[in-house]
């Protein structure tokens, strides 16, 4: 089931109660943003792989790109999670 129809379809409180309640919630949203910038980052970053090729057995992986040493920061505004590209603070020597 994919995240959209499971918040469409609603989660309640059951037996489980109002913490799993809770949990739920919050990782049915880290789930939607972690999917995001995996869509926005069009790398291969640690255990986040992308492919140009993916044809079992073979598998090409795109390379990390050096120029996407920045971070990706969201936001939840209006109930909408939004999104920029910002630099790492880096120290001055």
């Amino acid at each position: 089931m994919e995240i959209e129809e499971i918040k469409k379809e609603g989660i309640s409180i059951d037996e489980n109660g109002p913490v799993f309640f809770l949990e739920t919630l919050n990782m049915l949203e880290i789930s939607e943003v972690i999917l995001r910038a995996i869509d926005i980052r069009e790398e291969s970053r640690g255990p986040h792989l992308r492919f140009k090729v993916f044809d079992p057995p073979k598998m090409e992986f795109l390379p990390k790109d050096l120029s996407w040493n920045k971070y990706i920061v969201f936001k939840k505004k209006e109930g909408k999670h939004k999104w920029e590209i910002r630099e790492p603070v880096r120290p001055k020597f």
